[in-house]
């Protein structure tokens, strides 16, 4: 993950946050993910990500990266539009003092934007980790639908006790 000159002490935290993330798509959704964090935000948007979900870390105000700071993240799949299929995503999170001080809000943006770099979108029930505000925890909701992604809708769907 390419950053900022002072912000390397803040790297294994986000590293930390992205692998729990991950592990907790592939075990709901038994999707295979390979996650590459070596790309800053221009990349992960521009060059479409084949097979690998792309994860970045920009500085508000940049190129490619939202002028607010109530915008903790954004996420996005690269379709192939020819053959209608997905070809990977990206996940880029707005580094901030606020996120990187919270764990659990940063693990709240990484599952959202992880969430749309699979090709989720957003959920209308509040609390889900798909909705707008996000959710600490895989609803239902969510789990459905990362498992119908995966083409195996009835594994892991209901076990909703460790996430």
């Amino acid at each position: 993950m390419r950053i900022r000159d002072g912000d390397s002490e803040r790297l294994p935290a986000l590293h930390e946050s992205v692998v729990t993330v991950a592990e907790e798509i592939r075990q709901i959704g038994s999707l295979p993910l390979l996650i590459d964090e070596n790309f800053d935000a221009e990349q992960c948007v521009r060059a479409p990500a084949v097979n690998e979900i792309r994860i970045a870390c920009g500085v508000y105000g940049e190129e490619f990266m939202p002028p607010r700071q109530d915008v903790l993240g954004f996420g996005g799949l690269h379709p192939d539009t020819i053959n209608n299929t997905y070809l990977g995503g990206f996940a880029v999170v707005c580094w901030s003092a606020e996120l990187m001080a919270s764990p659990t809000l940063l693990l709240r943006v990484l599952r959202h934007e992880l969430g749309h770099a699979v090709g989720l979108g957003h959920a209308k029930r509040q609390g889900l980790v798909m909705s707008h505000t996000g959710g600490d925890f895989w609803g239902i909701g969510d789990r459905v639908g990362l498992s119908l992604l995966s083409g195996h809708p009835s594994d892991h769907v209901c076990d909703c006790r460790t996430m």
